[in-house]
C-alpha cells in the first residue's frame, strides 16, 4: 500500500515539473492570438461603415448640400423682403447679414469637400478630414508629420501601443533572464557558460524575441494592407493644394523617406515615389526584399548623393517640402567625426610648430 502511495506521488511530482518546465512563451501565444482576433473584427466592422459612408457622400455631399439650402434661403428672403439691392439689404438688415455669413461659410466647407474628395479615394481619410476645417493645414504652426499621424486609423494607433507594451515587457524580461542567468552563478562564482545555462535563452528569451519579430512584421502587413504609405500621398497633395506649406525637418523627413520605401515594397501601384525596383530592373525581386529589411540602404545612397534620385521621395517635388536644400546643407554623423578629427590635427599641428602631417 505504501508502495502503491510512493508510485502516486512520483507521477504527480513529473506531471509537476513538466508543467512548471514547459515553455512560459507558450502561455502567450493565445493571449496575442485573442488580441489580433479582436483587431480584425473591430477592423472589418470599421471597413463596412467606410464603405456606406463612401456611398452615401459619393450621392449627395453633405456640404455642398448645406450650401444649396443657405443660397435658397438667402433667396427666399430677398423675395420675402422684397429688395433686390444686395449690399444695400446686407447694411440695413441683421438678419440677412448673419444668413450671408452663413452662406459664405457653408461655401467654403463645399469647396473644402469638393477638395477632398477630389484627392483622396479613402473613405476613412475622407471622414477624419472633412471633420476639420481647411485653415488647420494653412496654419503657420502646422506640422505634416504630427497631422498625418493624428489622421491614421485608430487600429493601427491602438497597435503601436500594444507594441511599446511588449517591447517594455520583453526590456524586463531580458533583465530577469540576465540576472538568472549570470548573476546568482557568478555571485557564487560559478561560470554560468560551464554550468550549462543555455536553456534559459531556449525557453525564456529567443522564444519571446521571435514573437517580437513577428509583432513587428505584423504592424508592417496592417500597414500595407491599410495603405498607409498612399493616405500619406493623399494629404500632402490637399495640403499642396490648399495652399499650405509642407515644412519638413532633415531627420523627420529622412525616417518618413524610410518607412514610405519600406511600406511600398508591400504595397501594389505606389506609382507616385521614387523606387529602385520595377520593370526592366535586374533583381527587383531581391530590392524588395531588401526594402523591407534595411530600407535605410537606399534612403542613404540618395542623401549622400550615391544615386541619381532620393529613393522613397515622391516624384512630384512639391510634395517633399525643401528636402533637396535641405539635403544640401545635410551632414551625417561620419561626416561631421571626420571634419572633428580633422579640426583636432589641424590644432595640434599649429601647436607642435608643423610637426603633424595631415598628407
Amino acid at each position: 500500500m505504501d508502495l502503491l502511495l510512493l508510485a502516486h506521488l512520483v507521477a504527480d511530482g513529473n506531471q509537476d515539473a513538466k508543467a512548471s518546465s514547459a515553455p512560459v512563451w507558450a502561455t502567450w501565444v493565445p493571449a496575442v492570438i485573442a488580441l489580433l482576433g479582436s483587431f480584425l473584427v473591430a477592423w472589418w466592422g470599421g471597413r463596412r461603415v467606410d464603405r456606406q459612408i463612401e456611398i452615401s457622400k459619393q450621392a449627395t455631399p453633405p456640404e455642398l448640400t448645406r450650401y444649396k439650402e443657405w443660397l435658397e434661403i438667402s433667396e427666399k428672403y430677398k423675395e420675402l423682403v422684397n429688395f433686390e439691392n444686395v449690399d444695400a439689404l446686407s447694411k440695413a438688415s441683421d438678419e440677412y447679414k448673419e444668413i450671408e455669413a452663413s452662406r459664405k461659410a457653408a461655401f467654403e466647407r463645399a469647396v473644402w469637400e469638393r477638395k477632398v474628395l477630389a484627392t483622396c479615394p479613402s473613405a476613412f481619410l475622407q471622414k477624419r478630414l472633412l471633420a476639420i476645417s481647411p485653415r488647420v493645414i494653412t496654419d503657420k504652426n502646422f506640422n505634416i508629420y504630427n497631422f498625418t499621424y493624428s489622421h491614421s486609423r485608430w487600429l493601427l494607433k491602438a497597435f503601436h501601443i500594444f507594441l511599446a507594451v511588449v517591447v517594455a515587457l520583453y526590456i524586463f524580461w531580458l533583465i530577469y533572464a540576465a540576472i538568472d542567468f549570470f548573476g546568482i552563478e557568478w555571485a557564487a562564482g560559478i561560470n554560468p557558460f560551464a554550468k550549462n545555462n543555455w536553456l534559459i535563452l531556449e525557453v525564456r528569451v529567443i522564444p519571446a524575441f521571435i514573437i517580437l519579430i513577428c509583432l513587428f512584421f505584423l504592424d508592417l502587413v496592417i500597414k500595407a494592407h491599410f495603405e498607409t504609405v498612399k493616405d500619406e500621398y493623399y494629404i500632402r497633395t490637399l495640403v499642396i493644394e490648399v495652399g499650405g506649406d509642407i515644412a519638413i525637418s532633415q531627420l523627420s523627413e529622412m525616417n518618413a523617406v524610410k518607412n514610405r520605401l519600406r511600406l511600398a515594397s508591400m504595397s501594389r501601384d505606389v506609382d507616385f515615389v521614387h523606387l529602385p525596383w520595377g520593370k526592366g530592373v535586374s533583381w527587383s525581386w531581391a530590392k524588395r526584399i531588401l526594402s523591407v529589411i534595411h530600407p535605410m540602404h537606399y534612403v542613404k545612397n540618395g542623401f549622400n548623393g550615391r544615386s541619381d534620385v532620393i529613393w522613397g521621395s515622391y516624384k512630384e517635388e512639391n510634395l517633399n517640402g525643401d528636402l533637396e536644400n535641405e539635403i544640401k546643407g545635410f551632414e551625417s554623423w561620419e561626416q561631421k567625426l571626420k571634419k572633428r578629427i580633422t579640426g583636432v590635427f589641424k590644432k595640434s599641428e599649429i601647436e607642435d610648430g608643423g610637426r603633424w602631417d595631415l598628407n
